[in-house]
């Protein structure tokens, strides 16, 4: 479970903000994960808002170029960041 990040860390993106995780998705210039908490958890770019996740128990995650995206403990679908696509309509 431990997180481990290579790559370009030109926004902090390879630097994890947890040392341990359930789930790590790494996106463009921003990475999430969900804690061992249940709980997401993103660092590196956020200039969108990509990496200001919601405060809710979480079963997946994935982050995008400029937006990220959740599925919470019942079931919903939510997304955050840039919508200039209708990226967090799911």
């Amino acid at each position: 479970n431990r997180v481990t990040c290579w790559g370009s860390d030109e926004f902090g993106q390879s630097t994890p903000a947890v040392s341990s995780a359930k789930q790590v998705s790494a996106g463009v210039d921003h990475t999430c994960a969900i804690d061992m908490n249940d709980r997401a958890v993103c660092w590196g770019m956020n200039d969108k808002g990509q990496s200001s996740p919601i405060e809710v128990p979480l079963l997946a995650i994935s982050a995008g170029l400029d937006h990220s995206c959740a599925v919470t403990q019942d079931g919903q679908t939510t997304c955050w960041g840039q919508n200039n696509h209708g990226q967090l309509q799911p």
